[in-house]
Parts: C-alpha cells; structure tokens; sequence
C-alpha cells in the first residue's frame, strides 16, 4: 500500500486518503496529500458512511479522543514482554502537552468541510447553595462556511506552574499543564451562530492529596481556556483561585479576582476553523529536545525492585520468582 501510494503520489498531489485503523498509525508518508478521513473501525455498512463523506452529503465532524504520536521514540519506553505505566497523572494528552512532546495530531483535533469562529467569551464566578464557588463560562461559536456541520468546542484549564511538578516522585500536587473541564458539540447551519456555555465547579482546581487522603483545592492563578483541539486555544482568561494548598511555583502576585472576567475575541494565532487542508507533524508540532523526551524516567538497576516494577521485570531477574 505505501508503494502505490508513493507511485501515485508521483504522479499527481491531489490524493485523499482513507485510513482504516482501530488506532493510531504514522501518516507522515501522507504529509503532502490533501485531506486524510480517519474512518477508525466503522462496522459493516462504513463503506457507504465512507462514500457519503466523500461525495460531501455528509460532513464529517469528528475530533480525537486520543493522542496520535509523531514517531515511536516519543511513546513512554517499554520491551517485548512489559510495559510500564510510569507517567503518573501524566496520562495520554497530558504527557504531550506537559512535556511539550510534538505530535502527529493532538487531543481533540478534528477537521470538516466548514469553518468555526470563536467570539466574545465571559467567565463569571457565582457561589451554589452550599456557598462554593464555580464558574460559568460562556463564548460564542459562528459558522462562517457554506455547509451545515458540528463542532466540538472543548474547555480546557492551564493550571498553575509547579516547581518539578512532572518529575516522578515529585510533591504529591502533581498536576498536567492543561485539563479538559468539559466540552460540548454543536452544529450549526451556515452563517448561524450559537452561544456554548459551560458550568466548572472547584473539582476542576482540585487534586488529591495522600497526606490529607482527600481533594484539595490547588490556590494558584488559572487560564480558563476555548478550543477546538488541545493545542488550538481560541479564547482564553486568567482566573485566581483561594484554597487550601499551595502548588508551588507561579502563585505569588496580584490577579483579577473580580467575580467576572472577559478576554478578546481571539487568543490564538487563527480564530476561522480551517477546512479540508492537512495540517500534520512539523508545522503542528511543538519544539523539543527530542533526546531529553524521556530524561525524567528512572532508571532500573538490575536486582532493585520498586512498586513500579512489573511481575515480568522481576522473574527475569529474580530466583524468588
């Protein structure tokens, strides 16, 4: 299949490609294609999806629940027999964004045959009857292509910066750099405009603490962020949030604390969804050490066993096994 794609691609750059998979697999080969439709394992009747898709009867509105690596070597070290959950809270997209590891396509990316603006977003805090704080975020999101189609808008919070927040065995208030809070999909006709809201509670500022064998809420200064991806924040707006632990590094100074906030009308390098164009690896990616990656795993010494270490580690190299 790489061979006639290669030959055909000789021939002419005006190449779709159809990928079947149940999960992640390296595109790179197709970087100069025009479109890539992710068909994933559709079932029996996904060839007729497929050509609905094509033919554009349909319009495909979906974006990933998942990370899609760049290369093998930015994938969390395992061997033929085990594999080793080392990344702590660090799971799937937060390992990326935290380690700024770049990536074939993000968390949450997804393309359609018509575009998404994001305006006007409102952040107001307001307590519930228990007399906590949440937040009520609102944005607006406008169809400005000449299709009917969805989108997924997602919220994501920045929590604050950690003194080696994600080095292993670090303080127990380890957190990612970015969370998904929540999202929502709508779908919009051509020129229609929606207004998205959203309601957070402290749960999204909270993290649990072994030595108080609870939730805590995490005091540090926030982003509130929209997106249509991960790494594609559109609108965006600090938030100062008073708890009951201190999560190192970046806390300190004065923030808006005002009960409500607003940002512009765009916070990122484009606002206007784009289409059908293949945005994939370099110019999507984030820049890296690559031979710093995995700088932060420990190294096992043959003999030492930890908690961490795997059954199959251990009969490999012990006789009590």
């Amino acid at each position: 299949q790489l061979e006639l794609y290669e030959e055909i691609s000789k021939m002419t750059k005006n190449i779709v490609l159809v990928n079947f998979s149940g999960s992640p697999v390296n595109l790179e080969f197709a970087k100069d294609c025009r479109a890539i439709l992710q068909m994933y394992l559709a079932g029996q009747d996904s060839g007729k999806a497929c050509v609905e898709l094509l033919v554009g009867n349909k319009n495909p509105c979906g974006h990933l629940a998942e990370t899609w690596p760049l290369e093998n070597k930015y994938i969390l070290p395992s061997d033929e027999v085990n594999v080793d959950y080392k990344e702590g809270c660090l799971v799937g997209y937060r390992w990326y964004a935290t380690k700024k590891i770049p990536v074939q396509y993000e968390f949450g990316f997804g393309l359609s045959y018509t575009q998404f603006k994001y305006s006007n977003l409102l952040i107001k805090k307001e307590k519930n009857d228990s007399g906590k704080d949440f937040f009520i975020v609102k944005c607006e999101v406008k169809n400005v292509g000449k299709v009917f189609g969805g989108e997924v808008v997602q919220l994501y919070i920045k929590n604050p910066p950690q003194n080696d927040a994600s080095d292993f065995g670090s303080p127990s208030l380890v957190r990612p750099a970015i969370e998904l809070a929540a999202f929502k999909k709508v779908f919009l006709k051509p020129q229609e405009k929606i207004e998205v809201v959203f309601e957070i509670d402290e749960k999204c500022f909270s993290v649990f603490s072994v030595e108080d064998n609870n939730f805590v809420l995490v005091e540090g200064n926030y982003e509130i962020c929209v997106a249509s991806s991960v790494f594609d924040l559109h609108l965006s707006s600090p938030v100062r949030i008073e708890g009951t632990r201190n999560c190192g590094a970046g806390n300190s100074g004065a923030e808006n604390n005002s009960a409500e906030y607003s940002s512009a009308e765009n916070n990122s390098a484009s606002g206007d969804r784009c289409t059908l164009s293949n945005k994939l690896t370099h110019d999507r990616c984030i820049s890296h050490d690559r031979k710093n990656v995995f700088g932060i795993v420990k190294v096992h010494k043959k003999g030492e066993f930890t908690k961490s270490d795997s059954l199959g580690l251990m009969a490999k190299e012990s006789f009590l096994v």
